[in-house]
């Protein structure tokens, strides 16, 4: 091998090092500048517990959700049956669509069901033909 083609084979690799290290510190940048700006959610998980002026309650949720509104804040004095905090409802209309949706499905189910046992013609119920995608099942 020449001499003029170790040179040139140390050169490239000293561009190729020296972009290396230029894309490394170019990524560290971006990196310190989006960790600067970027908005991150918090999730907490905890038990509350609120102490009146007679007695200590605790208070727990029976189905845990997301909190879409607190009305009361810490020292605030509350009165029996006021809302103190708001769940957010998308989650649980979530899961109320899909147990309706299941209730449908089995009702039509069992009507057919039913028609087969007792050897009827197949009638759906009013609920049931409101929804052609039950019937054509």
């Amino acid at each position: 091998m020449s001499n003029i083609t170790m040179q040139d084979d140390l050169a490239r690799q000293g561009r190729r090092h020296s972009s290396v290290l230029w894309l490394t510190l170019l990524g560290m940048i971006l990196f310190v500048v989006w960790a600067y700006f970027a908005i991150l959610d918090e999730v907490t998980v905890g038990t509350g517990k609120v102490t009146p002026l007679s007695r200590a309650q605790l208070i727990e949720s029976l189905d845990g959700g997301i909190i879409d509104h607190l009305y009361v804040h810490e020292g605030d004095i509350v009165n029996k049956g006021q809302k103190l905090a708001q769940l957010d409802v998308k989650r649980f209309q979530s899961n109320y669509g899909e147990a309706f949706s299941r209730v449908r499905t089995l009702r039509a189910s069992a009507e057919r069901l039913r028609s087969e046992l007792t050897g009827e013609p197949l009638q759906f119920s009013a609920d049931t033909l409101k929804e052609p995608s039950l019937v054509a099942r």
